[in-house]
């Protein structure tokens, strides 16, 4: 069965999973039948127990892709004491990351119209995904990527088996050699941004946070570079609002780097360059995204918002996720609670409202951001602060605690008399307080506590 693609604007179709129409220059989409309705195959534990709204494909290659948990945050809970706040895990994934998703349909569709090779140009995840799926089906892969990509990542494509090419400094540079070398060598294109496939994988994101919470939340975050993420996630909402599912699309942030904020920057009109003095956040560095022009155009119909955050917000939030969550994320992934942290401080999500945090990919994959050349440096930035900066952080994220738990919870070289010094000389200064809790005396932040912590943070 052939597939066919279809421009949203001109209506022109294809029967090559291209992303922009030749003709129009818009958004290419496949659209599902929706006849079934949201039918769900409840012993496919992956995320084609969705089949009913996916591309019907004859040869399907598969690692058991999606079906990931959303956890409720305990973190967001101590903070602000928000108990509707949902961790989205894609860490779960075969690879490590939410980009199987995509991989599996487009390595599928591959494989279905006789490829026997692929190109792709990534920033890290994308290309280990297609590579482990090339590799299950033993097609040849080609892995283009730019001068910045994560070690983890680019061990991962050459432990698949992919012939991996470095190529320019950002994700837009190494899209236009995968499109030449697509044109000259007649390779399946499987860039993500390139093949609207992508799309049909990532918007199963959706379908899973409908079906676990049986609702729509108020807010989804989605930590964005080129805008295809978040576009499939809301393609995914739109399909369910469509066939009779739900009543309503969600509100979702967008959540991107200081250092390369281009869609951030169009939807609230501000100025947009990027400074070398400000440090990228790998995966979410597209200078030229190409869902730009469409996240504009719904921004106009649904509630958009766009915040910015900071490389090192993203290191301390990512080890307090592991620490508090059980959950270790790169920091592009914990980009999204970064964002959530502002905006409820900012009074744009209520503490009232449901909220699901997307964490895209595995710390593991970007190890190397711990690297210092001695064990001293790399506990500095697992830590980053001195002791009493780390008790004020452990009291924010856990809440009142007595002193032995804040020596245990540390797990510092020092003593527990060491502790109680440092808690008495905080208590001195105003920057916590004691309580009486369960006849038992626990500490606690201060409101003068919480804006040291800011300052120093």
């Amino acid at each position: 069965m052939q597939l066919v693609f279809q421009c949203t604007n001109c209506g022109e179709e294809y029967t090559d999973p291209l992303t922009i129409c030749k003709k129009c220059g818009r958004l290419v989409i496949y659209k599902p039948d929706g006849s079934s309705g949201f039918r769900i195959f409840e012993n496919i534990k992956s995320m084609w127990r969705y089949e009913s709204l996916l591309p019907p494909l004859p040869k399907r290659v598969t690692l058991n892709e999606g079906y990931t948990p959303l956890i409720k945050s305990k973190t967001a809970s101590n903070m602000f004491n928000h108990n509707k706040v949902y961790l989205k895990d894609e860490t779960r994934n075969p690879t490590g990351s939410f980009r199987d998703r995509a991989a599996t349909l487009i390595v599928s569709h591959a494989v279905s119209i006789g490829a026997t090779k692929l190109i792709c140009a990534s920033d890290g995840n994308h290309g280990a995904s297609i590579a482990a799926y090339a590799s299950r089906a033993n097609i040849k892969c080609h892995v283009i990527v730019p001068s910045n990509v994560d070690e983890g990542k680019l061990a991962q494509m050459v432990a698949y088996g992919a012939e991996v090419e470095e190529y320019g400094t950002l994700l837009d540079e190494a899209l236009d050699k995968a499109i030449s070398m697509a044109f000259k060598k007649g390779f399946y294109q499987a860039s993500a941004e390139l093949n609207t496939l992508s799309i049909e994988g990532l918007k199963t994101i959706a379908y899973e946070i409908y079906e676990y919470m049986g609702t729509i939340p108020d807010w989804i975050l989605i930590p964005t570079g080129s805008g295809l993420t978040f576009y499939s996630v809301y393609k995914g909402f739109k399909e369910l609002m469509e066939i009779g599912v739900v009543d309503h699309i969600p509100n979702f942030v967008i959540v991107q780097s200081a250092g390369c904020y281009p869609i951030v920057a169009r939807i609230k009109n501000i100025n947009h360059s990027i400074s070398k003095k400000v440090n990228i956040i790998k995966g979410l560095n597209v200078k030229e995204p190409i869902f730009l022009n469409e996240i504009f155009n719904l921004s106009k119909n649904i509630r958009i918002e766009g915040v910015l955050v900071e490389y090192k917000e993203t290191l301390s939030t990512l080890v307090t996720l592991a620490r508090n969550e059980g959950i270790f994320v790169e920091p592009a992934a914990s980009a999204s609670f970064v964002g959530y942290v502002k905006l409820v401080k900012e009074g744009i999500i209520d503490r009232d409202d449901s909220v699901v945090v997307l964490l895209t990919g595995s710390g593991l994959k970007s190890i190397d951001v711990f690297e210092g050349t001695t064990r001293r440096k790399q506990l500095t930035v697992l830590r980053g602060l001195d002791t009493k900066a780390m008790i004020l952080r452990l009291l924010k994220v856990e809440g009142p605690l007595h002193g032995y738990a804040v020596w245990k919870k540390l797990g510092l070289r020092v003593t527990v008399q060491a502790i109680y010094q440092h808690l008495a000389e905080l208590e001195d200064k105003g920057f916590i307080e004691v309580i009486h809790e369960d006849k038992r005396k626990k500490y606690k932040l201060t409101e003068k506590g919480y804006r040291l912590l800011e300052m120093i943070e």
